[in-house]
């Protein structure tokens, strides 16, 4: 028979000893019904588990398409920390940013083209996904997100001072 040295891992990270009465109506903290989960190596900390999370922000963002002068970008929900063309995760529309006539409109006004799926817009935002201002901004002209503004607020903006308001010493 070989003695063991050290404790059991068992011991050093926490987990609950066979002999003792846990369950969902006791007072331990340990109880886990889905038993314990193998976490990286990041996540023991002086040999106990620590529990955190690591969550990726994911983010609604426009990727670019067309040519040269001639832009056309879809929205795309994407990780933050990939590059702006990569392979995103899911495309739920499409922006067309040069003004176009429609077709079906005799006034000949000139319209950008935005096509989105809402309900998919609204279920990523629901689940925490970070719109940037571009996405914001059209995201707020379909009628997702409420209008945003960028820059400075409108009493903050100070007026131009008048010669004889400024003294000089």
């Amino acid at each position: 028979m070989r003695a063991t040295l050290f404790p059991s891992y068992s011991t050093l990270v926490g987990a609950p000893a066979t002999s003792a009465k846990l369950g969902p109506d006791s007072d331990s903290k340990l109880f886990q019904p889905s038993g314990y989960q193998h976490l990286p190596a990041d996540c023991y900390y002086r040999g106990r588990q620590v529990p955190h999370i690591a969550a990726m922000v994911v983010k609604i963002r426009l990727a670019r398409f067309g040519r040269r002068n001639q832009p056309f970008y879809n929205i795309v929900i994407a990780h933050a920390r990939t590059a702006r063309n990569s392979r995103p995760l899911e495309v739920i529309g499409t922006y067309d940013p040069i003004p176009k006539a429609d077709p079906y409109d005799t006034s000949g006004k000139l319209h950008k083209d935005i096509k989105l799926d809402s309900q998919r817009a609204r279920y990523w935002i629901g689940v925490g996904a970070q719109p940037t201002d571009t996405a914001w901004r059209l995201l707020s002209m379909v009628g997702i997100l409420p209008k945003k503004q960028f820059g400075p607020k409108q009493d903050e903006i100070k007026g131009v001072l008048n010669k004889n308001e400024v003294k000089i010493r």
